[in-house]
């Protein structure tokens, strides 16, 4: 045989063999990526993706670049940077996921939501009830949970850690952050999985300033009725949100303790105020808030907000005492019956008032009230008038009723 015949022989045989030599070289690295993928995959009852993978015998093993998806070519809803489950490619063999723990470092959570409130990102159909099988633990430090709505700034929250603690459904959420821009706050809530996918969550804050950009990155609420009602100061804050196949149902409580509270339509800017107020299914409700304005104080004993993609509606039953009648908006008053009223007058009573707009139409306002407005003349006689609230328009006139009660001034024949 001669060298050249040989020479083909030999390289023949040497470049399958060659490429074999690489495969049977990378095999033991590729499968158990693709297998451990696999048994998290069976035991979480969605996809489970991860880049690269340090996976022992005996355990544990460490997952980098892990996501987790609801179906092949969906956006995944989980992310994270590392993995390390309690598996070793042995377990896996032998006992598949029983009892099997993930400790999650650099998650990251989004949920994404179009300008309507529809939910954007895709979650895993699990299947019929009682088809779970036997879900992993989930332990995650340095996560992050991020809503996302177009139209809003995300709402982020950092530094989380905690536990995802499973049962026969799904998931029971427990956990904490120390992200201070938000006052170190906790996070529970259910992740279903069984029947059908669902979460509720529970967002409990510290006491935070209150900024516009904050109250902004709150999901489902439009900018405007933060435009409307404006809050700024200190304040706890609670999210409540449940997702699911319906509309997405949500609710935002405050409680406001060193807050002002500016309802610009009216013209009305509550100092120091206190009390609770509710934002849920379109509606902002104030219970009980209370505080000081015009040099008095002012308590709305009930207070309804009324959201729409175009309709806004402001209804409130209002009590004021001591108010300052030269601080009241000028547009508040006729100009030519204050000017009968000792400038140091004070305005006690109640009141209804109802105010609406439109995206088209100008502010209308309606309602009323009645109360008393009283001064001190010449440092020891005490004058006092009747006094009522009309609505005229677009705006409310405060008119005192000198003609009724006894009065030491002088009044003109127009007034009399």
């Amino acid at each position: 045989m001669s060298r050249k015949r040989t020479a083909k022989r030999f390289i023949y045989t040497l470049v399958p063999g060659g490429f074999l030599g690489l495969g049977l070289f990378f095999l033991p690295l590729i499968l158990p990526l693709v297998f451990l993928c696999q048994q998290i995959s069976k035991a979480t009852k969605q996809v489970f993706m991860a880049q690269s993978t340090t996976l022992s015998w005996m355990g544990p093993s460490v997952v980098e670049g892990v996501e987790l998806k609801a179906f092949e070519n969906a956006k995944p809803w989980v992310k994270s940077k590392r993995v390390s489950v309690d598996l070793g490619l042995w377990q896996a063999i032998v006992s598949g996921t029983e009892n099997l723990c993930l400790d999650a470092s650099g998650a990251e959570l989004e949920i994404a939501f179009d300008p309507t409130g529809k939910l954007l990102t895709q979650f895993p159909i699990t299947g019929p009830e009682g088809a779970t099988g036997n879900l992993p633990m989930v332990r995650v430090e340095d996560a992050v949970f991020r809503l996302v709505q177009e139209g809003h700034p995300p709402l982020e929250i950092r530094q989380i850690a905690g536990q995802l603690l499973p049962d026969k459904t799904g998931y029971q959420i427990d956990l904490t952050s120390q992200d201070q821009e938000w006052g170190n706050p906790k996070l529970k809530g259910y992740l279903t999985l069984m029947p059908a996918f669902s979460l509720t969550i529970h967002l409990e804050t510290g006491t935070i300033p209150v900024t516009l950009d904050k109250l902004h990155s709150i999901p489902f609420v439009p900018q405007s009725v933060w435009e409307s009602v404006q809050l700024t100061g200190k304040t706890p804050l609670v999210l409540d949100l449940a997702i699911g196949q319906a509309p997405v149902d949500y609710r935002v409580e405050v409680e406001p303790t060193i807050v002002e509270v500016t309802i610009p339509a009216i013209q009305l800017q509550v100092q120091d105020a206190k009390g609770h107020v509710l934002v849920e299914k379109g509606k902002v409700t104030f219970d009980k808030l209370e505080g000081k304005a015009f040099g008095g104080k002012i308590k709305l004993t009930k207070g309804d907000f009324h959201f729409g993609e175009d309709v806004q509606s402001l209804d409130l039953n209002v009590g004021v005492e001591a108010f300052s009648l030269k601080s009241l908006p000028q547009s508040w008053g006729d100009s030519t019956i204050w000017k009968l009223v000792p400038v140091d007058a004070k305005i006690s009573g109640e009141a209804v008032l109802e105010v609406s707009w439109t995206n088209s139409q100008p502010l209308r306002v309606g309602g009323g009230g009645n109360g008393k407005l009283y001064a001190t003349l010449f440092g020891f006689t005490k004058a006092e008038w009747g006094l009522r609230l009309e609505s005229l328009g677009n705006r409310f006139l405060v008119i005192p009723n000198l003609s009724r009660l006894p009065n030491p001034l002088p009044l003109p024949k127009a007034v009399k």
